[in-house]
């Protein structure tokens, strides 16, 4: 069964990095959070055009700003090698019982991307939880995709938000400036 929300906390409201956000930000967030194609584990696709046209006055260079600020922020974790990205406290936040939080491990195990793998990893690992041994298995599951671990790529959350064929062709540190 599809999730039908996603869950923004009303903490976050009373959270001074969440308050020190943009609303451009805040909106974004909250669109990646209750989009259809976010799954249960927080990973979603990276597709700025249809995220800017969620919205009748959003432009996809206040989508890229925004989404550049969620990144260096910590909110969400881009991979533009997979163009996929994550909601990093998407499963923390979710609460979830122990079958949607299945569910949600067996999602993160289905991510292309072994840079969001291992931060769903480390995530899952913070939770204040006592793990089944179901739910065990299926994070050792995770640890063993990992192996071996991806090297850390630097240039993961301050790549910028386009096309893959452009992001490729332009030098690292231009990454997140607009393309003429």
């Amino acid at each position: 069964m599809p999730r039908e929300y996603g869950k923004l906390k009303k903490s976050r409201w009373r959270d001074d990095n969440w308050l020190k956000l943009s609303t451009d930000c805040q909106w974004l967030y909250t669109y990646l959070l209750s989009q259809p194609n976010t799954d249960t584990a927080g990973v979603f696709p990276i597709q700025l055009s249809k995220w800017a046209k969620a919205s009748p006055d959003m432009t996809v260079e206040r989508v890229k700003a925004a989404a550049k600020q969620l990144a260096d922020a910590d909110w969400i974790v881009p991979d533009h090698d997979t163009e996929e990205g994550l909601i990093r406290t998407y499963i923390a936040d979710d609460e979830a019982g122990s079958l949607v939080f299945i569910g949600a491990l067996n999602r993160a195990l289905q991510a292309q991307s072994p840079v969001l793998r291992r931060r769903l990893l480390d995530e899952i690992l913070k939770l204040d939880r006592t793990f089944t041994d179901r739910e065990q298995q299926r994070i050792d599951e995770l640890a063993d995709s990992l192996d071996p671990p991806p090297s850390p790529s630097p240039s993961t959350a301050t790549q910028s938000f386009e096309r893959p064929s452009k992001t490729v062709q332009r030098p690292f540190e231009d990454r997140w400036k607009t393309v003429p």
